[in-house]
């Protein structure tokens, strides 16, 4: 009895929310292609951005002009066909059809429309060697061909991605090259605005064959088991790139586990950048810098006593120069002193400064007449 009344409530309530509704219908198209849905030919349009928010579409009225829908009744089939020929953003949405008549305010039918599209499809690569070890070149007039050239004996992590919206299914070939002992893995995710994202990757060995034929990587994007859009790039291998032995390169090849890499360690696992890292430093350079910081610290020593000791020789120079100088200009005696000495011995010797003797005293004069 209480599961029977249980039942009835649980009934009711449905009926009351409006969650007793018609299944909901997909309408997947290309952005720019027409589509279409039907209604009774005596039923009313309805169109929300989200379910259960309806407002009418009136077939001359202004508010949903910007969708372009087409009034088409088709008497004998009982049918009201709502068309437009170019599908955009614009109609992304919730339709639905019920009469007007009805009190109840479920529609009889639900369209849901989304809009297909192709977000991005690329294909890139990171290169585990010498900076110039891969170099990508793409053709200028068709986008899906390129060349790939990279140096013999390289480790190379390929990947073939897509975005897109609108599609389920959906799926990525990549063909293997190279020395690849592992299977290629394929990762899905779906993001908060419903579009999926498609990677797909493969971790191989490129080196030189005896037939040396170039190979051709591969990447196609498949959408309801159909060829959407692809990739080609032929791969040339040129020669080997020295590596730097004093360089131990943190870009290391890591091989995939035998199982191949998991969904969630291929996305989540830290992958290295195309950038180049510095490496680390070994014995030798430690070695080679010790010893030129030693001499570099003995040279500087040396220039600081040479610099003490011109200094000093400089000093003593400037010295020995203000000596010589005084000496030359020394005061000679002048004035004679008149003592008592001098009086008792007039027969000293003179004052040992003599008033020199004007020229013109003995030298003969000439007139010019």
């Amino acid at each position: 009895m209480i599961l029977n009344i249980f039942s009835i409530n649980l009934l009711f309530a449905l009926i009351i929310s409006g969650s007793w509704c018609a299944t909901i219908e997909q309408i997947i198209v290309p952005t720019g292609e027409s589509f279409s849905f039907d209604c009774r030919i005596d039923d009313s349009v309805y169109f929300a951005h989200k379910l259960n928010e309806w407002s009418e579409i009136q077939e001359n009225g202004e508010k949903y002009s910007y969708l372009n829908l087409n009034f088409m009744y088709l008497n004998q089939e009982n049918i009201l066909r709502l068309k437009s020929n170019a599908a955009d953003s614009q109609h992304i949405g919730y339709y639905g059809c019920r009469r007007s008549t009805e009190r109840r305010h479920e529609m009889n039918r639900i369209y849901r429309l989304i809009l297909a599209d192709i977000d991005s499809f690329y294909w890139s690569y990171i290169c585990h060697a010498q900076p110039g070890a891969c170099i990508r070149f793409d053709d200028p007039t068709d986008e899906t061909q390129s060349t790939f050239e990279v140096a013999d004996k390289t480790k190379v992590d390929l990947f073939c991605c897509a975005s897109v919206s609108g599609y389920t299914n959906i799926n990525i070939n990549m063909n293997q090259i190279g020395d690849n002992q592992n299977k290629i893995t394929i990762k899905r995710k779906q993001e908060l605005d419903g579009s999926w994202v498609v990677c797909a990757t493969q971790h191989t060995l490129l080196q030189r064959t005896y037939s040396r034929a170039p190979e051709t990587f591969t990447c196609e994007l498949l959408i309801d088991d159909q060829v959407y859009s692809s990739f080609y790039s032929a791969v040339i291998l040129t020669d080997a790139i020295l590596i730097d032995p004093d360089i131990d390169s943190s870009d290391g090849f890591i091989p995939p586990p035998k199982d191949g890499w998991k969904n969630d360690d291929y996305f989540n696992r830290q992958r290295p950048s195309n950038g180049s890292r510095r490496g680390k430093m070994t014995t030798g350079k430690q070695i080679g810098i010790i010893i030129g910081f030693s001499i570099g610290g003995l040279l500087l020593l040396g220039l600081l006593f040479f610099l003490i000791f011109d200094c000093r020789r400089k000093k003593q120079v400037l010295n020995n120069s203000k000596n010589n100088k005084s000496n030359q200009h020394a005061v000679v005696r002048t004035t004679k002193n008149l003592n008592k000495k001098e009086e008792q011995n007039p027969k000293e010797e003179e004052p040992l400064y003599v008033e020199p003797t004007p020229s013109y005293e003995n030298a003969p004069i000439f007139l010019r007449l």
